[in-house]
């Protein structure tokens, strides 16, 4: 899966909150899929994704929008919820 900021829409779930919903790209494109069979594989995959995620123009030029809120804090990875545990 590449991570890539058209990849991603927001949803809004009320009047103050907004998550960020991956759109495309799902699955991996790997011969040996192990971020798929291992929980730390898996981890470390999606650190390096936001890693480059968070370094792309695209979201560094919105970032910089005067008025603009950041609820998200970039240096960390989102939680999975458990799903590649």
């Amino acid at each position: 899966m590449n991570l890539k900021s058209q990849n991603i829409l927001c949803r809004r779930v009320s009047e103050k909150e907004i998550i960020p919903v991956v759109v495309d790209n799902i699955g991996e494109a790997t011969l040996i899929p192990l971020a798929t069979w291992s929980g730390w594989f898996c981890r470390k995959k999606q650190a390096r994704q936001w890693q480059r995620f968070i370094k792309e123009p695209l979201l560094r030029d919105a970032a910089s929008i005067p008025g603009a809120s950041n609820p998200m804090p970039v240096d960390n990875v989102p939680h999975t919820s458990g799903l590649m545990n």
